[in-house]
């Protein structure tokens, strides 16, 4: 299978967040309609990866056949997460922690 990896990362305020969202559609219904495996990647650290996560949460439902994944990568554990994992895991695809190297 043809695995292709879009990350996202942006800022924690956005202006014109609308015209964001419609773009960003726009985007995703290429890469979801056009590629035969689509794995996002997106972190939670500001207005960005918050708007982005719902567009594309959207947009896998509305476009996706099941080519398709939204994986939360997160630089390390957080309390947030750790509180909260079973809602995170409804949400996210997947969850991956950085680990710190030895």
């Amino acid at each position: 299978m043809d695995i292709y990896t879009v990350s996202f990362f942006g800022h924690r305020h956005i202006e014109q967040g609308s015209l964001v969202e419609e773009r960003l559609e726009s985007l995703l219904y290429d890469l979801i309609t056009g590629k035969e495996y689509v794995e996002f990647l997106i972190g939670r650290d500001g207005e960005f990866d918050l708007l982005a996560s719902s567009v594309i949460k959207r947009c896998i439902k509305k476009y996706g056949r099941g080519n398709t994944s939204l994986v939360l990568v997160l630089p390390y554990m957080r309390a947030e997460y750790r509180d909260n994992e079973a809602a995170f895991l409804d949400y996210y695809d997947e969850v991956e922690i950085c680990e710190e190297a030895s």
